[in-house]
C-alpha cells in the first residue's frame, strides 16, 4: 500500500496536480490542511480514498479538523497539527497519539518536512508542497508505504517544477501515445527527468 502525503498548499491546486503526477500509484491521498480551496478541486483530482483535514488557514470551511484511518494493521491520526501546539515542538502531538492507540501522527503547519520514528509513533511531516519554508526552499510531498512485512517506510520527495511537470502531461497527453493517464503521468515524469539530468 502506497499513499500520497501532502500539506500546506495554499490554493494551488497546480501543485497539488504535478505532486499527484509526480508521485506515480498510490492508494490513498492525505492532505493535511491549508489547502484554501474546495475540498472537490483536489478529489476531482484523483480515484482513491481521499483524507483532506482543516488547517488555520480553512478555518470556514467545512473540512474535518482530524481524519483517522487504517493503513494495513497500522492506524493513522492525521490533523494540520496547528491545535497541537506543533509549532512549540512534536511532544504534545506525540503524546496524544501515543496515549489513543495510534501507530502514526501526520501534521503539517510548518511548511518543514519532519519524520521522527518513535518507540511507540512515528510522526512524519511532508512539508509544504507550495511554500516552504526550509533555507533550501524546496517543495516537498510525503510517500507512506506499507511493505508485504508490514513494515512502514516514509519517504520526503523534492516535488519537481509545476509549470514543466503539467506542460510534460499535457504534451504527452496530446500526443495519444498513452490511453491512460497513468500511463501519461508515469511517460511525462520519466521525459521530464531525463531532459532535466541532460
Amino acid at each position: 500500500m502506497r499513499a500520497l502525503i501532502l500539506s500546506d498548499s495554499h490554493g494551488k491546486v497546480t501543485d497539488v496536480k504535478a505532486a499527484i503526477i509526480q508521485a506515480g500509484d498510490f492508494d490513498v491521498l492525505v492532505h493535511l490542511g491549508d489547502i484554501e480551496c474546495s475540498k472537490s478541486a483536489i478529489t476531482s483530482l484523483v480515484d482513491c480514498p481521499t483524507y483532506i483535514v482543516a488547517g488555520n488557514c480553512d478555518r470556514y470551511s467545512d473540512l474535518p479538523a482530524y481524519a483517522s484511518f487504517e493503513f494495513g494493521d497500522k492506524k493513522i491520526f492525521a490533523s494540520h497539527g496547528h491545535n497541537y501546539y506543533i509549532d512549540l515542538g512534536p511532544q504534545r502531538y506525540e503524546l496524544f497519539a501515543e496515549e489513543n492507540g495510534f501507530d502514526v501522527a501526520l501534521f503539517g503547519h510548518t511548511h518543514r518536512p519532519f519524520y521522527d520514528k518513535g518507540e511507540r509513533v512515528t510522526l512524519f511531516n511532508p512539508g509544504s508542497i507550495s511554500y516552504p519554508r526550509t533555507e533550501d526552499r524546496k517543495r516537498t510531498f510525503g510517500i507512506m508505504e506499507l511493505d508485504d512485512k508490514g513494515e512502514l517506510h516514509f519517504n520526503i520527495a523534492e516535488a519537481l517544477p509545476t509549470f514543466k511537470v503539467l506542460e510534460e502531461y499535457e504534451s504527452l497527453k496530446a500526443e495519444g501515445e498513452y490511453d491512460n493517464e497513468k500511463d501519461i503521468a508515469s511517460g511525462a515524469i520519466k521525459r521530464l527527468l531525463k531532459k532535466l539530468l541532460n
